[in-house]
């Protein structure tokens, strides 16, 4: 196969990155699930929308090289791209949902 290779972008929360800028990413990540919906349900997790504890985390990984997440969270569940903008601008790391 011959011409020039493909030039995509990746979709961010904060916007389009060139794939060279993401760095190290953790590909399955959920930041915040909310099943209070979901009778009898096993919550195991106890996921909450603690931003301090979920900042440090983040944070934790970004300082170990860490440039990206990929938040898979369904919608109905808790997916919020707002959330994941102002985690993505605390943290310095691109969130792709």
């Amino acid at each position: 196969m011959t011409g020039a290779p493909a030039s995509g972008r990746v979709q961010t929360v904060l916007g389009p990155i060139d794939p060279s800028a993401l760095g190290w990413t953790l590909p399955h990540e959920h930041t915040a699930i909310a099943l209070w919906h979901v009778p009898n349900r096993w919550d195991y997790w106890e996921l909450r929308r603690d931003e301090p504890v979920i900042v440090e985390e983040l944070a934790a990984f970004r300082d170990a090289r860490g440039g990206g997440i990929v938040d898979l969270t369904l919608d109905g569940v808790g997916r919020d791209p707002a959330w994941l903008a102002g985690l993505s601008r605390a943290t310095g790391l691109h969130v792709v949902m």
